[in-house]
């Protein structure tokens, strides 16, 4: 570990100065936490998925960390990569939570309906808006005050 920016600037090798990005991923709430390292942009809290014994598994992103090979928490040579990272808030994102959770997933559909809209032509102008328009206005062009 490099204790400043100088002996990390004079390392012998450029391996040794390349930072990685080091992910605590967790398989179920409160289980122990496995490290990963993750290429792309990644942050607490978002979910990503890992291949483990062939298989694609979803897992929560409980830490984010950044260090050089010679920093890794564990066996920099048998450390595996994230295969796919969902940022929070995203519709994919809830979709690995819910398999995180083993929960089955809403359909988006119903998570945000659709506004139906009948009235086809509501940008012009027909005489149940002039009665509304007659009501507010007095004729005059100023709106109409009354006194409570």
């Amino acid at each position: 570990m490099f204790t400043d920016l100088k002996d990390f600037l004079q390392a012998k090798s450029r391996e040794d100065r390349k930072v990685y990005t080091y992910v605590k991923a967790l398989f179920r709430t409160g289980s122990y936490g496995y490290t990963y390292l993750c290429d792309g942009d990644v942050q607490e809290g978002d979910m990503a998925v890992v291949t483990v014994s062939n298989e694609k598994k979803a897992v929560f992103v409980s830490a984010v960390s950044y260090g050089t090979s010679s920093e890794a928490p564990y066996p920099f040579e048998k450390l595996r990569f994230v295969d796919e990272v969902a940022r929070y808030g995203t519709p994919r994102h809830l979709e690995l939570l819910c398999d995180f959770a083993g929960a089955t997933p809403v359909p988006e559909e119903e998570l945000y309906p659709k506004i139906i809209d009948d009235d086809d032509d509501e940008d012009e102008y027909d005489d149940d808006d002039k009665d509304e328009y007659d009501e507010e206005y007095d004729g005059d062009g100023e709106e109409e005050v009354f006194d409570e």
